[in-house]
Protein backbone atom coordinates (compact mmCIF):
# COMPACT_ATOMS: atom_id res chain seq x y z
CA UNK A 1 0.00 0.00 0.00
CA UNK A 2 1.40 3.37 -1.07
CA UNK A 3 -0.13 6.47 0.46
CA UNK A 4 0.45 9.64 -1.57
CA UNK A 5 -0.40 13.29 -1.02
CA UNK A 6 -3.59 12.72 -3.01
CA UNK A 7 -5.11 10.00 -0.85
CA UNK A 8 -8.08 11.33 1.15
CA UNK A 9 -7.50 12.33 4.74
CA UNK A 10 -9.87 12.27 7.69
CA UNK A 11 -9.22 14.35 10.80
CA UNK A 12 -11.38 12.85 13.52
CA UNK A 13 -8.73 12.35 16.21
CA UNK A 14 -7.94 15.39 18.38
CA UNK A 15 -6.24 16.33 21.64
CA UNK A 16 -8.13 19.62 21.80
CA UNK A 17 -10.25 19.03 24.88
CA UNK A 18 -12.14 21.21 27.34
CA UNK A 19 -9.65 22.16 30.03
CA UNK A 20 -6.64 21.46 27.81
CA UNK A 21 -6.89 24.48 25.50
CA UNK A 22 -6.14 28.12 26.28
CA UNK A 23 -5.45 31.34 24.40
CA UNK A 24 -3.58 34.59 24.91
CA UNK A 25 -6.89 36.40 25.24
CA UNK A 26 -10.59 35.58 25.00
CA UNK A 27 -13.81 37.53 25.07
CA UNK A 28 -16.16 36.67 27.92
CA UNK A 29 -18.81 35.17 25.64
CA UNK A 30 -16.27 33.49 23.36
CA UNK A 31 -13.76 31.57 25.53
CA UNK A 32 -10.99 29.35 24.17
CA UNK A 33 -12.61 26.15 25.39
CA UNK A 34 -15.28 26.63 22.71
CA UNK A 35 -12.62 25.39 20.27
CA UNK A 36 -13.00 21.92 21.80
CA UNK A 37 -16.77 21.86 21.25
CA UNK A 38 -17.82 20.11 18.02
CA UNK A 39 -20.82 22.37 17.45
CA UNK A 40 -20.45 25.21 14.97
CA UNK A 41 -22.44 27.93 16.74
CA UNK A 42 -19.85 28.44 19.50
CA UNK A 43 -16.51 30.10 18.83
CA UNK A 44 -13.40 31.64 20.35
CA UNK A 45 -12.68 35.33 19.83
CA UNK A 46 -9.61 37.21 20.97
CA UNK A 47 -10.01 40.57 22.70
CA UNK A 48 -7.46 42.43 20.56
CA UNK A 49 -6.09 42.30 17.03
CA UNK A 50 -2.59 41.51 18.28
CA UNK A 51 -0.58 38.29 18.03
CA UNK A 52 -2.41 35.45 19.73
CA UNK A 53 -1.37 31.99 20.86
CA UNK A 54 -3.68 29.00 21.14
CA UNK A 55 -2.05 26.35 23.33
CA UNK A 56 -3.16 22.73 23.71
CA UNK A 57 -1.59 20.53 26.38
CA UNK A 58 -1.61 16.75 26.84
CA UNK A 59 -1.06 14.64 29.95
CA UNK A 60 1.92 12.89 28.39
CA UNK A 61 4.05 13.12 25.27
CA UNK A 62 1.84 12.42 22.25
CA UNK A 63 2.53 12.21 18.52
CA UNK A 64 0.50 14.44 16.21
CA UNK A 65 0.67 15.13 12.48
CA UNK A 66 -2.16 17.48 11.57
CA UNK A 67 -4.24 20.42 12.64
CA UNK A 68 -7.54 21.59 11.20
CA UNK A 69 -9.64 24.69 11.79
CA UNK A 70 -13.21 25.58 10.87
CA UNK A 71 -14.99 28.93 11.15
CA UNK A 72 -12.02 31.33 11.28
CA UNK A 73 -11.27 34.78 9.86
CA UNK A 74 -7.56 34.21 9.39
CA UNK A 75 -7.51 34.48 5.61
CA UNK A 76 -9.54 37.66 5.28
CA UNK A 77 -7.49 39.25 8.08
CA UNK A 78 -4.14 38.29 6.54
CA UNK A 79 -3.10 36.34 9.63
CA UNK A 80 0.17 34.41 9.54
CA UNK A 81 -0.27 30.98 11.11
CA UNK A 82 2.57 29.06 12.78
CA UNK A 83 2.28 25.59 14.30
CA UNK A 84 4.78 24.54 16.98
CA UNK A 85 5.29 21.79 19.53
CA UNK A 86 7.11 21.39 22.84
CA UNK A 87 8.13 18.29 24.79
CA UNK A 88 9.01 20.12 27.99
CA UNK A 89 5.68 21.66 28.92
CA UNK A 90 6.15 24.77 26.81
CA UNK A 91 9.57 25.87 28.02
CA UNK A 92 10.98 25.47 24.51
CA UNK A 93 9.16 25.37 21.18
CA UNK A 94 10.02 23.87 17.78
CA UNK A 95 8.35 24.72 14.48
CA UNK A 96 6.33 21.87 12.95
CA UNK A 97 5.86 23.65 9.61
CA UNK A 98 6.70 26.84 7.76
CA UNK A 99 4.51 29.89 8.51
CA UNK A 100 1.52 30.24 6.19
CA UNK A 101 -1.27 32.73 5.45
CA UNK A 102 -4.58 31.08 4.48
CA UNK A 103 -5.94 32.15 1.09
CA UNK A 104 -9.45 32.58 2.48
CA UNK A 105 -11.63 31.79 5.47
CA UNK A 106 -12.45 28.26 4.35
CA UNK A 107 -11.62 25.15 6.37
CA UNK A 108 -7.90 24.65 7.05
CA UNK A 109 -6.59 21.07 7.01
CA UNK A 110 -2.79 20.81 7.18
CA UNK A 111 -0.80 17.62 7.64
CA UNK A 112 2.74 17.86 8.99
CA UNK A 113 5.50 15.38 9.69
CA UNK A 114 5.03 13.37 12.89
CA UNK A 115 6.01 15.49 15.90
CA UNK A 116 5.97 14.42 19.54
CA UNK A 117 5.19 16.74 22.41
CA UNK A 118 3.15 17.44 25.51
CA UNK A 119 2.16 20.92 24.32
CA UNK A 120 1.21 22.31 20.92
CA UNK A 121 0.46 25.83 19.87
CA UNK A 122 -0.77 27.95 16.99
CA UNK A 123 0.69 31.45 16.73
CA UNK A 124 -1.60 33.89 14.92
CA UNK A 125 0.01 37.13 13.76
CA UNK A 126 -2.24 39.69 12.02
CA UNK A 127 -0.75 41.70 9.18
CA UNK A 128 0.69 45.14 9.92
CA UNK A 129 -1.99 46.87 7.82
CA UNK A 130 -4.85 45.19 9.72
CA UNK A 131 -4.32 46.65 13.18
CA UNK A 132 -7.89 47.97 13.27
CA UNK A 133 -9.55 44.83 11.91
CA UNK A 134 -11.57 42.26 13.81
CA UNK A 135 -9.64 40.15 16.33
CA UNK A 136 -8.72 36.57 15.39
CA UNK A 137 -11.48 34.02 15.89
CA UNK A 138 -12.17 30.33 15.21
CA UNK A 139 -14.96 27.84 15.82
CA UNK A 140 -13.54 24.30 15.87
CA UNK A 141 -9.90 23.23 16.25
CA UNK A 142 -8.43 19.75 15.96
CA UNK A 143 -4.81 18.81 16.67
CA UNK A 144 -4.08 15.09 16.51
CA UNK A 145 -3.28 12.13 14.29
CA UNK A 146 -4.67 12.06 10.78
CA UNK A 147 -6.29 9.02 9.14
CA UNK A 148 -4.90 8.48 5.63
CA UNK A 149 -7.32 6.45 3.51
CA UNK A 150 -5.86 3.43 1.76
CA UNK A 151 -7.34 4.19 -1.68
CA UNK A 152 -7.81 7.38 -3.68
CA UNK A 153 -11.06 8.74 -5.09
CA UNK A 154 -11.22 8.86 -8.88
CA UNK A 155 -13.73 9.34 -11.71
CA UNK A 156 -17.26 9.88 -10.50
CA UNK A 157 -16.44 11.39 -7.14
CA UNK A 158 -18.18 14.69 -6.36
CA UNK A 159 -15.80 16.95 -4.41
CA UNK A 160 -17.50 18.10 -1.23
CA UNK A 161 -16.88 21.84 -1.48
CA UNK A 162 -18.13 22.00 -5.08
CA UNK A 163 -21.42 20.28 -4.31
CA UNK A 164 -23.52 22.88 -2.54
CA UNK A 165 -26.99 22.21 -1.25
CA UNK A 166 -28.72 25.58 -1.17
CA UNK A 167 -32.17 26.17 0.24
CA UNK A 168 -33.74 29.39 -1.03
CA UNK A 169 -37.03 31.23 -0.81
CA UNK A 170 -38.25 32.89 -4.03
CA UNK A 171 -40.46 35.96 -3.87
CA UNK A 172 -43.13 36.41 -6.55
CA UNK A 173 -45.83 39.01 -7.00
CA UNK A 174 -49.50 38.11 -7.33
CA UNK A 175 -49.00 38.38 -11.08
CA UNK A 176 -46.11 35.93 -10.97
CA UNK A 177 -43.33 38.49 -11.35
CA UNK A 178 -39.94 37.70 -9.84
CA UNK A 179 -39.26 39.82 -6.76
CA UNK A 180 -36.02 38.29 -5.52
CA UNK A 181 -34.58 35.28 -3.76
CA UNK A 182 -33.38 34.79 -0.19
CA UNK A 183 -30.70 32.24 0.59
CA UNK A 184 -31.84 30.39 3.71
CA UNK A 185 -28.94 28.01 4.20
CA UNK A 186 -26.01 26.41 2.41
CA UNK A 187 -24.23 23.20 3.21
CA UNK A 188 -22.26 20.63 1.24
CA UNK A 189 -22.89 16.97 0.49
CA UNK A 190 -21.13 14.11 -1.25
CA UNK A 191 -20.67 10.37 -1.23
CA UNK A 192 -17.49 8.37 -0.69
CA UNK A 193 -16.98 5.02 -2.38
CA UNK A 194 -13.87 2.99 -1.57
CA UNK A 195 -12.97 -0.34 -3.12
CA UNK A 196 -10.21 -2.95 -2.84
CA UNK A 197 -9.51 -2.16 0.79
CA UNK A 198 -7.30 -4.72 2.47
CA UNK A 199 -9.30 -6.45 5.22
CA UNK A 200 -6.80 -5.77 8.00
CA UNK A 201 -6.59 -2.08 7.11
CA UNK A 202 -10.36 -1.71 7.13
CA UNK A 203 -10.75 -3.40 10.51
CA UNK A 204 -7.90 -1.43 12.08
CA UNK A 205 -8.76 1.98 10.64
CA UNK A 206 -12.03 2.59 8.86
CA UNK A 207 -14.16 0.48 11.18
CA UNK A 208 -13.00 2.70 14.04
CA UNK A 209 -14.00 5.78 12.05
CA UNK A 210 -17.40 4.20 11.41
CA UNK A 211 -17.99 3.90 15.16
CA UNK A 212 -16.72 7.40 15.95
CA UNK A 213 -18.66 9.04 13.11
CA UNK A 214 -21.95 7.82 14.56
CA UNK A 215 -21.81 10.72 17.02
CA UNK A 216 -18.80 12.90 16.15
CA UNK A 217 -18.06 15.21 13.20
CA UNK A 218 -14.67 15.16 11.50
CA UNK A 219 -12.52 17.10 9.07
CA UNK A 220 -12.31 15.83 5.50
CA UNK A 221 -10.09 16.50 2.49
CA UNK A 222 -10.46 14.38 -0.65
CA UNK A 223 -7.26 15.16 -2.61
CA UNK A 224 -5.02 17.37 -0.49
CA UNK A 225 -2.03 17.39 -2.81
CA UNK A 226 -3.90 18.72 -5.82
CA UNK A 227 -6.72 20.63 -4.09
CA UNK A 228 -5.64 21.54 -0.55
CA UNK A 229 -8.37 24.18 -0.19
CA UNK A 230 -11.18 21.67 -0.81
CA UNK A 231 -11.57 20.62 2.81
CA UNK A 232 -14.62 20.62 5.03
CA UNK A 233 -15.90 20.00 8.52
CA UNK A 234 -18.32 17.10 8.16
CA UNK A 235 -20.63 14.51 9.66
CA UNK A 236 -21.58 11.10 8.31
CA UNK A 237 -24.88 10.34 6.62
CA UNK A 238 -26.33 6.93 7.35
CA UNK A 239 -24.22 3.90 8.18
CA UNK A 240 -20.96 2.37 7.01
CA UNK A 241 -21.85 -1.02 5.48
CA UNK A 242 -18.71 -2.74 4.16
CA UNK A 243 -18.91 -5.75 1.86
CA UNK A 244 -16.44 -8.51 1.12
CA UNK A 245 -16.01 -7.93 -2.62
CA UNK A 246 -13.10 -10.19 -3.53
CA UNK A 247 -12.24 -13.83 -2.89
CA UNK A 248 -9.02 -12.69 -1.23
CA UNK A 249 -10.97 -10.69 1.36
CA UNK A 250 -10.66 -7.24 -0.21
CA UNK A 251 -13.48 -5.00 0.98
CA UNK A 252 -15.64 -2.18 -0.36
CA UNK A 253 -17.60 0.47 1.48
CA UNK A 254 -19.60 3.58 0.65
CA UNK A 255 -20.95 6.30 2.90
CA UNK A 256 -22.33 9.79 2.59
CA UNK A 257 -21.14 12.97 4.25
CA UNK A 258 -22.54 16.44 4.74
CA UNK A 259 -20.55 19.38 5.93
CA UNK A 260 -19.60 23.02 6.03
CA UNK A 261 -16.54 24.68 4.59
Amino acid sequence: MTITVNNPRVGWHSFVLHGAVSATSEQALYPAFHLANPTTYLKWKATTNETQQIIVTTEQVETVNYFAVYGHNWGSRGITVEFEYSNDGGANWVAAMAPTIPNDDGTIFIQTADVAGDAFRLILTPSDDDVYGDPPEATVLHIGRVLELERRLYVGHAPLTLNRVQQVSTGRSEGGQFLGRTLIQTFYETGVELRNLTPDWYRENLDFLARVAATQPFFWTWRPGAYPAEAGYCWALGNFRPTNEQANGMMAVSFGIQGVS
